[in-house]
């Protein structure tokens, strides 16, 4: 069971980092502004009319429930005897322990029914592959401690595994409300 976990919160590392390069919003940093009566951002003046992009509230929720739910597993693991990666006694940014459990997101995208890779994907169908493969880890989630000849999972273990549910369909959630804001902002500029 510790290792399909661990595979588990691997996975959803990688959903992770997917979901939150997905900045779907191009802004254009000011190229002018009158600081008279309104409220002035500063950026560096070498990256004035600079263009960059950000992710929608919708998205960040969705990253933020993903990584809920990977801090959920672990704590199962930590209920199944599994010893914390992290440790205590911080001092210093070089102390901090590495995020365990991570991607490498090497080959980890699938197709879709197109043949096309996820790079290749426009936002509309990165966010509905996101949410496939959410569902799928939901799905898998569900079976911890399910096989046969289950070993007895105590209080702790089932909250954490609830947990992880509740954060992964938050995920699925919100990532259904990116299509619907997306949705709306193309109907609203007809």
């Amino acid at each position: 069971m510790k290792e399909q976990i661990k595979e588990l919160r691997v996975r959803i590392d990688g959903l992770y980092q997917l979901t939150k390069e997905l900045k779907p919003i191009r802004i254009e940093r000011i190229t002018n502004y009158s600081a008279e009566g309104s409220c002035v951002t500063w950026f560096p003046i070498e990256k004035l009319g600079e263009i960059f992009s950000v992710n929608s509230k919708q998205i960040e929720d969705a990253a933020h429930s993903l990584i809920y739910a990977k801090a959920w597993l672990g704590k199962c693991l930590r209920e199944l005897g599994a010893e914390s990666p992290y440790k205590s006694g911080y001092k210093t940014v070089s102390d901090i322990e590495p995020t365990a459990d991570k991607s490498e997101l090497v080959a980890v995208i699938g197709k879709n029914i197109d043949n096309k890779s996820y790079k290749d994907f426009n936002h509309i169908e990165k966010v509905d592959w996101l949410r496939t493969e959410i569902e799928k880890v939901i799905n898998e989630v569900k079976q911890i401690g399910n096989a046969p000849n289950p070993p007895m999972l105590n209080r702790e273990i089932s909250i954490a595994r609830t947990n992880a549910y509740n954060h992964l369909c938050e995920a699925r959630f919100a990532l259904g409300f990116e299509m619907a804001r997306v949705k709306e902002e193309h109907e609203n500029k007809r």
